[in-house]
């Protein structure tokens, strides 16, 4: 689908789901200012092992777009230069970069089309600190042709992510008390009197559950019947970008 907005043009393509990968710098609940545009975006990235890459879906659907926005001259996407190609090399980024030996698939959002978030059984994530940087999954996204006074290209519209298992977080370590010998210390004399047996008190009940609202029943009905922890198959070497 074309528009065209003053002397700008733009090609849209079909949603399409990444790869499995790990995230990276995932910034999906708050609209966060962009560097270069100044405006405020969602955005995330999944960083795709090189040797297990196998993104022939996603690539051909972001070659279509170019191809209709820019013509059938078009024969890759890194014929868009380093800024218009939607996949970015990690093997740029310095060493030791979680990035190193990966294809990095940037993708944002304006602040009105906030990304959905799911689990792996489809199913709305609410805790913050479940996403995280490292952790594993995808993401689905909208292949955008562009041409601007400021350049020309192709990127991907952020849709939403599912997160399929945990990982590693990236600068962080898991830290392991017993492993790190710490050991319990001992209740100090003046303290002893305020010891006691039993808690004197009950727990607070928790909240009953209100159930699912109708914009999460509305997302996990669309997720069933389309979305989903995708398996692109294909030949990988022969991913044109």
């Amino acid at each position: 689908m074309a528009i065209a907005k003053g002397g700008d043009q733009f090609e849209f393509g079909e949603v399409v789901a990444t790869p499995v990968g790990i995230l990276s710098y995932p910034k999906v609940w708050e609209a966060v200012q962009n560097d270069l545009s100044g405006k405020n975006q969602f955005s995330c990235s999944v960083l795709i092992s090189k040797q297990d890459a196998n993104m022939a879906a996603l690539v051909a659907e972001g070659l279509r777009v170019g191809k209709a926005l820019f013509g059938e001259q078009l024969k890759s996407l890194t014929a868009l230069g380093d800024r218009g190609c939607p996949i970015k090399d990690g093997d740029l980024k310095d060493e030791g970069d979680p990035a190193n030996g990966c294809w990095i698939i940037p993708a944002s959002s304006n602040q009105d089309r906030k990304p959905f978030v799911v689990d792996a059984n489809k199913l709305p994530i609410g805790d913050h600190a479940e996403i995280y940087g490292g952790a594993i999954g995808l993401m689905f996204v909208q292949p955008m042709a562009y041409h601007m006074k400021v350049g020309k290209g192709v990127k991907f519209m952020l849709k939403g992510i599912q997160k399929i298992a945990d990982g590693k977080p990236f600068g962080q370590a898991q830290y392991n008390p017993a492993a790190a010998g710490f050991q319990t210390p001992a209740i100090p004399d003046y303290l002893r009197g305020h010891v006691q047996d039993k808690r004197s008190y009950a727990p607070a009940a928790p909240a009953p559950s209100s159930g699912r609202t109708a914009a999460d029943n509305a997302l996990i009905k669309e997720l069933k019947s389309g979305f989903g922890a995708v398996e692109v198959t294909g030949d990988s070497d022969a991913i044109p970008f």
